[in-house]
């Protein structure tokens, strides 16, 4: 099929695999979905995890608490997009507590073509594993909108951010390190919930800024981590990861995940309940 989602206000709690699409278009609001092997589009049309022309209504986006992994059967793909085909002077564009691994050609892209101001773009507490290049950025020339990154986790990026076709501010807490530092350290994707911290003094742990103050409106899931999506496969239904607060006070860890007393930045603590599929979202695949 082309694609999951295409031109919607609100996209959530869905399941995209094996598209060449998992959410494309005017969106606002895009969160909790899982979007997993993108494959080449039978029209040679671009192919893409996330990709977010522009917002639906306003002048604001928010894309937070997805999951999106594995574009390698869709060569040239971009992993994860915002602001992708239109200009738009004034708007906001917010991503975090996103989880992106194994992807590569354009991790978490900010702004790109038609040429033109794109706005701001306030990346927090991503977890994101790629191949190669920057983490994060737009590589067209000339600089066109401000891209602000805070608590950023970027594994196997030769940089944070590529500063060709944005201006990259980099409000600090933000961590790069190798494929093989960062497995070194435990985070891989063969976690139960990728590269998550395992020990209270993983490299992820207590380094990041507490951006408690930015939690409000749209943004207040910021002072939670990652509820991480997966599939349940016998149930047929999207299930959420049960969610870590952020301290109020104090440091908070880099990335998508929270580290919790006892357990890991996940792969002991429960999965939380989640409503069917038929109530509140989609599931495409093969």
């Amino acid at each position: 099929m082309f694609g999951g989602s295409d031109d919607a206000d609100q996209v959530y709690n869905n399941v995209f695999r094996y598209v060449c699409n998992g959410v494309r278009g005017d969106h606002n609001d895009v969160h909790g979905n899982l979007i997993e092997h993108i494959v080449t589009c039978f029209s040679g049309d671009h192919a893409n995890g996330i990709s977010i022309f522009g917002p639906f209504n306003g002048t604001h986006i928010w894309a937070y608490n997805n999951v999106v992994h594995d574009n390698s059967l869709a060569s040239g793909s971009m992993a994860f997009w915002l602001m992708s085909n239109q200009t738009c002077p004034g708007c906001v564009s917010y991503a975090y507590n996103n989880v992106l691994y194994d992807v590569d050609n354009g991790i978490m892209a900010v702004g790109n073509h038609p040429p033109g101001d794109m706005g701001t773009f306030d990346i927090y507490n991503n977890t994101i594993a790629g191949v190669g290049g920057a983490c994060m950025g737009n590589g067209e020339s000339p600089p066109r909108s401000i891209t602000n990154i805070e608590n950023n986790h970027c594994i196997n990026s030769v940089s944070l951010c590529d500063g060709t076709g944005t201006t990259c501010n980099n409000l600090g807490g933000n961590l790069l390190q190798t494929t093989s530092q960062a497995t070194a350290a435990g985070y891989t994707s063969a976690e139960t919930y990728a590269y998550s911290p395992t020990a209270a003094n993983s490299s992820t742990v207590g380094l990041g800024a507490n951006l408690t103050s930015s939690c409000s409106g749209n943004v207040a899931g910021l002072c939670n981590d990652t509820t991480y999506p997966t599939y349940d496969a016998v149930n047929h239904k999207v299930v959420m990861r049960t969610v870590v607060a952020r301290p109020a006070s104090g440091s908070w860890d880099v990335g998508a995940y929270q580290y919790a007393s006892g357990g890991s930045g996940g792969d002991t603590r429960s999965i939380g309940p989640s409503k069917p599929l038929c109530h509140c979202g989609l599931y495409l695949g093969h």
